[in-house]
């Protein structure tokens, strides 16, 4: 495929509109996900599944001390990643909780900064810092089915194919962008520029757009260039 990159300008403002028979949420609550019009929502560290008429489907929320960070919905499963009130050694990172969604009963405590969801109930869910940089792969009950040495930006395409964006904070880094294999093996694609890349966007060929270190690239399903144009030449020592 051709691509071509151009950098517009538009006026135009995008107008979302809401269902007359769907009520807002209240102060305070914060929307975590979505599915099916229904809502994972996260009110003082208690966690609740909301329908469109804002009635919580579950007898009690889920709760939890600290703060949500991040929900990921996979089937009848809920993984929902957070951040701890208080500074530790791990810097504020709290426990992953596998939830299920019938009910809103824990089913596993888990540990993860970021993750991603596959097929059936299965998460990604990875860690890095402090001579960690992993990515688990985790079935609906909790059980650890695979591991590997990688972390970053997830892509998960179909039949849970699992593209990384990787962000190792090392200089000079080491990030590539890989593809994480169901046998615990990594396909090594592009090298990297930068460390901390900003999350990339999915084409509509399954190709992924990012800027690495003031270059916009884009990558195909083959882990091959396609693109590259600089739009800021930046030194090593502004990085």
């Amino acid at each position: 495929m051709k691509y071509i990159c151009e950098i517009i300008e538009s006026n135009k403002m995008e107008v979302s509109s809401i269902s007359e028979y769907e009520l807002p949420l209240s102060n305070g609550q914060k929307l975590l996900a979505e599915i099916n019009g229904l809502k994972i929502v996260d009110y003082n560290g208690e966690i609740s599944l909301l329908n469109s008429q804002g009635i919580s489907m579950w007898s009690s929320p889920f709760k939890f001390e600290g703060k949500a960070n991040q929900a990921f919905i996979s089937k009848d499963r809920l993984l929902l990643t957070t951040d701890t009130n208080d500074y530790h050694a791990w810097g504020i990172l709290g426990p992953a909780f596998l939830i299920d969604l019938k009910d809103g009963s824990l089913v596993a405590k888990l540990r993860g900064e970021s993750g991603a969801s596959l097929k059936n109930g299965s998460f990604i869910l990875g860690l890095e810092g402090y001579g960690c940089f992993k990515t688990w792969l985790y079935d609906r009950n909790g059980k650890l089915v695979q591991e590997w040495r990688s972390y970053g930006h997830y892509i998960v395409g179909e039949n849970d194919d699992i593209r990384v964006l990787e962000c190792d904070r090392r200089d000079p880094t080491e990030s590539r962008l890989v593809r994480l294999k169901k046998d615990g093996q990594i396909e090594k694609g592009q090298i990297l520029n930068d460390s901390q890349i900003g999350k990339p966007l999915v084409l509509g060929d399954s190709s992924i757009f990012f800027i690495d270190y003031g270059v916009i690239r884009i990558v195909d399903l083959n882990l091959k260039e396609q693109f590259k144009k600089v739009l800021m030449k930046i030194s090593l020592k502004d990085s």
